[in-house]
């Protein structure tokens, strides 16, 4: 079990989170309540009030994420809506500034038609938005054809109208639209001009976004390869550090997204990017940053300490310790809380890998976290709460106390209970540990418990799917074989088939990952029970 214990564990890593309006029937079907898009609609009236932005543009671009996740067959999690919604609001904001550039166009006419996209924005009619500005697009290019003597500056102000288009299209979700509309506003901008730079790092981060949301490769290593080779040759090092560092930043934080879909290659170019960009940020030169990428860092090395890699495990522990002298509670208790968390799940790695210490401070460390999300949005507070009883079941299985067993498993319930609806990822990850724990009460002859555990970890694979979910596909498949072998190595021989089909999954997603040591596991499993 320890494991299955240590791939669950590094799904928890937390990031920071995301009028009463009708929630969109597309958005019903898909599974969100009236009650989540309300929480979503409030969010959105105190982020825009706080960053002063237009509610109606927020709330525009909120509903258009959650309906291009149910267009394409997603499960819509409300919390992964309110997790955008700063990022969106910043984008507003932006987005605002660079049209009030272009308000002041030379030609009243593409003037003129960037305040009618504005005033459309402003009323979140983003496609109506979109329109006119490829009008405003086209006539600076008739334009720009006239006017030679300007063309330089008319080729910058192109540009700028391609990344507006570039930002609505980020704003209504459509990432890879937007990706290439910043590649071609790079390519417009004239050679040497700082937005090439600033457009191509667009154009990475939309690929990137794409990849991160819907879990898919190829945008993520798309994205690696523009970061790779058009954004960081833009900034050498010796000419522009900062951007530069930021841009290594950018990149390991692709690569270690790709590192989390089991790209352990990924992974460890991603632990070099951070550390390059470790390089430039120095905790007397820039405490935030320095803070900020340690913290990424020991995201990327929990990617290996999860596959075994216990030096990468105590790398993680020493990173977050580091970024904890910088975010202090005193600071900003929701980063430290962050912090806390993530601190919870690399111990626990080391705590699965032997380390009893450390098995006692991850459980310290979740119970700090939940301090502050205790009253935190439900999905950081059961986020916590499932570290907490991940750590709680990784201590019960070395000290062989059944005590915190059952408290994991009353911690799991209570999240279960706290979801407003049953099919979402977060959900199965619940259920697949309450498999776990469930399953150490079934190995010491607790047979309801063993009966409950097969089907939390069945109720799970009615969520996760080889396609869409491999990595946490195969750890549940690998749980479900090992909890229905128990019955088979005790005489029972009526699981054994149910057994070897479950193990023998496991090792189809483990070996599609290619993740080598759980495929050594599952052949081990499935040896094991062919030997029965």
């Amino acid at each position: 079990m320890k494991r299955i214990l240590a791939i669950i564990a590094l799904a928890l890593c937390v990031a920071a989170p995301a009028l009463a309006a009708p929630l969109p029937d597309t958005l019903r079907s898909a599974g969100v309540t009236q009650a989540e898009w309300d929480a979503v609609q409030a969010e959105v009236a105190r982020t825009a009030q706080r960053l002063a932005v237009s509610q109606r543009t927020l709330a525009a671009a909120a509903e258009r994420l959650g309906l291009t996740l149910a267009r394409a067959g997603r499960r819509v999690s409300a919390g992964e809506i309110l997790a955008a919604i700063d990022g969106q609001a910043e984008r507003i904001r932006d987005l605002e500034q660079r049209l009030s550039r272009l308000e002041r166009d030379e030609a009243p006419e593409i003037a003129a038609l960037v305040s009618r996209a504005r005033a459309a924005i402003a009323e979140g009619d983003l496609d109506a938005a979109d329109a006119v500005l490829e009008q405003a697009q086209a006539q600076r290019a008739e334009r720009n054809a006239r006017l030679s003597v300007q063309l330089e500056q008319g080729l910058l102000e192109e540009a700028s109208i391609i990344a507006s288009r570039g930002e609505v299209a980020m704003l209504r979700a459509n990432y890879l639209a937007a990706a290439g509309l910043f590649a071609e506003a790079a390519a417009k901008a004239p050679e040497g001009a700082p937005e090439r730079w600033r457009y191509r790092s667009e154009n990475a981060n939309a690929l990137m976004r794409r990849g991160e949301i819907f879990g898919e490769p190829g945008p993520l290593r798309d994205a690696a390869r523009v970061y790779r080779e058009q954004v960081l040759p833009l900034v050498p090092q010796d000419r522009a550090a900062g951007d530069w560092a930021d841009a290594q930043n950018n990149l390991g934080a692709t690569l270690s997204a790709l590192g989390a879909l089991g790209e352990q290659a990924a992974a460890r170019d991603a632990i070099a990017a951070f550390r390059a960009a470790l390089e430039v940020y120095t905790r007397e030169s820039s405490p935030t940053k320095w803070a900020l990428v340690q913290s990424n860092l020991a995201g990327a090395l929990m990617v290996l300490g999860a596959l075994g890699d216990e030096r990468a495990a105590r790398d993680a522990v020493a990173a977050l310790r580091a970024a904890l002298e910088v975010r202090t509670r005193a600071a900003s208790a929701a980063d430290w809380a962050v912090a806390q968390n993530n601190l919870g799940i690399a111990l626990g790695l080391l705590g699965a890998a032997g380390d009893r210490q450390a098995r006692r401070d991850s459980i310290a460390a979740f119970r700090a976290a939940l301090e502050v999300h205790a009253h935190a949005a439900p999905e950081l507070r059961t986020s916590t709460q499932n570290g907490l009883a991940m750590a709680l079941l990784s201590r019960a299985e070395a000290e062989r106390d059944l005590s915190l067993v059952h408290e994991a498993i009353d911690l799991l319930r209570a999240n279960l209970s706290l979801y407003t609806r049953g099919r979402e990822m977060s959900w199965a990850q619940t259920q697949t540990t309450l498999g776990v724990a469930l399953s150490m009460l079934g190995a010491r002859g607790d047979g309801a418990a063993q009966r409950d555990a097969v089907a939390a970890f069945r109720a799970a694979l009615e969520v996760y799917t080889l396609a869409e979910t491999p990595y946490p596909w195969a750890s549940t498949q690998f749980g479900l074989a090992l909890t229905l072998s128990e019955s088979a190595r005790r005489g029972d021989r009526s699981h054994l088939q149910a057994a070897l089909s479950a193990a023998r999954s496991a090792l189809s997603g483990f070996e599609q990952v290619g993740d080598a040591f759980n495929v050594d596991q599952a052949r081990r499993l499935i040896a094991n029970l062919e030997a029965l």
